[in-house]
């Protein structure tokens, strides 16, 4: 019953917090500064960057389910390496979002994201086996309806990122469309996973999120090593 009451004020909080993060998110991206003394400025592009600062936040909750857990002992725990799928479908989700966010207006961004429920479904029907009833098929098309409009809205009335030309505007607004609605793919993929492993053993849930994090900064670390030394996203 507990959980229950709980429910509400943590979706309320999801809600508000999502809606701060893609602003903020745009916010910094429409940021256009010097990197150095005497330098030309330019527009903050580094989305891989932001996926790591992502995973260090969510290595955070690995802390706080230290500190709020201690002492208690799971009696069915998950192999911690599982978790680096996981990790991997949340960088590779959180990546091409960032991405989008260069091209398109954040209102669309949050709009198009909502194609994460038709994978979701779809994904839970082909590997948990869930029968989707009716409503939820309903649902799950006016969620397409929704997601079409607002496409063709953001396609017919380009912003000012997309405003050199109208060719070049128009293939801007379909890729940042296009990754969007690919990182949704990858962010079904993970929920499904987790609600797998969730199922399977007995995992906190700040334990899941903080060893994705954990699993994120090595492999972040990792990635933005590589990405510095071939030019491809200069972080230094």
């Amino acid at each position: 019953m507990a959980a229950g009451h709980m429910l509400l004020p943590l979706m309320v909080t999801m809600l508000i917090s999502g809606t701060f993060n893609t602003l903020l998110m745009k916010f910094m991206v429409m940021q256009k500064v010097p990197a150095g003394p005497g330098m030309e400025a330019a527009g903050f592009e580094y989305p891989y960057f932001q996926s790591l600062l992502m995973m260090m936040g969510e290595f955070l909750c690995l802390i706080v389910y230290a500190v709020t857990q201690s002492g208690k002992v799971s009696s069915n725990p998950a192999p911690k390496h599982i978790f680096a799928a996981a990790c991997l479908l949340d960088w590779t989700a959180t990546t091409l979002v960032n991405m989008a966010y260069v091209v398109i207006a954040a209102s669309v961004i949050q709009m198009t994201r909502g194609a994460i429920v038709i994978f979701t479904c779809a994904f839970s029907v082909l590997f948990l086996g869930r029968r989707q009833y009716k409503y939820h098929l309903a649902g799950v098309l006016l969620v397409f309806i929704g997601i079409t409009l607002v496409s063709l809205s953001s396609l017919m009335s380009p912003t000012a990122e997309s405003s050199s030309s109208d060719t070049q505007g128009l293939s801007r607004q379909l890729m940042g469309i296009a990754l969007c609605i690919g990182a949704q793919v990858f962010q079904a993929s993970m929920l499904v996973y987790e609600e797998k492993i969730m199922g399977k053993y007995d995992t906190h849930p700040l334990q899941v999120v903080g060893l994705e994090g954990a699993f994120g900064i090595v492999f972040g670390l990792m990635l933005l090593t590589l990405l510095n030394a071939t030019g491809v996203e200069d972080t230094s």
